[in-house]
C-alpha cells in the first residue's frame, strides 16, 4: 500500500502504470531528480492518502482528474515546476485537502500566473 522512493537519486518519468495500483495509499517519490508531467492515470488513485513528489523537475499542470483522490489527505509538491488549474472543481478539491504544500503558481491557458502578496 507505500511506495516510499524519496532521496534515491531517480530519474525520467513517473511510469502511467502506478496509476493501476487500485490499493495504493501512500506514494512518495520526494528529493530525486523524476521530470517530465504528472500521469493522468494518478487520477485513478482513489484510496491515495498521501502523494509527496516535491524537490523533483516534474512540469506541467496538475490534471484534472485528481479532483477523484478524495481520500488525499497530503499532497507535497513544492520545488517542482508544476503550477494548478484555475478550474473551480479543481480549486474546491484543493480546499479538501488536509496539508496542501505546492507551487502557489497558477496556469491559466498555457501562463503561469505567481500570486500577488500584499504586505
Amino acid at each position: 500500500t507505500k511506495i516510499s522512493l524519496g532521496h534515491n537519486q531517480l530519474s525520467g518519468k513517473i511510469p502511467p502504470a502506478l496509476g493501476d495500483l487500485p490499493v495504493l495509499q501512500k506514494l512518495e517519490f520526494h528529493d530525486n531528480e523524476i521530470s517530465g508531467e504528472l500521469p493522468d492515470s494518478l487520477g485513478n488513485l482513489s484510496t491515495l492518502l498521501n502523494l509527496i513528489i516535491n524537490n523533483n523537475p516534474i512540469e506541467g499542470t496538475l490534471p484534472l482528474n485528481f479532483t477523484a483522490l478524495t481520500s488525499l489527505d497530503y499532497f507535497y509538491f513544492y520545488g517542482t515546476r508544476l503550477c494548478e488549474p484555475s478550474d473551480p472543481d479543481f480549486m474546491a478539491w484543493k480546499s479538501s485537502v488536509l496539508e496542501w504544500n505546492g507551487t502557489d503558481v497558477i496556469c491559466m491557458d498555457h501562463h503561469c500566473f505567481m500570486p500577488i502578496i500584499i504586505q
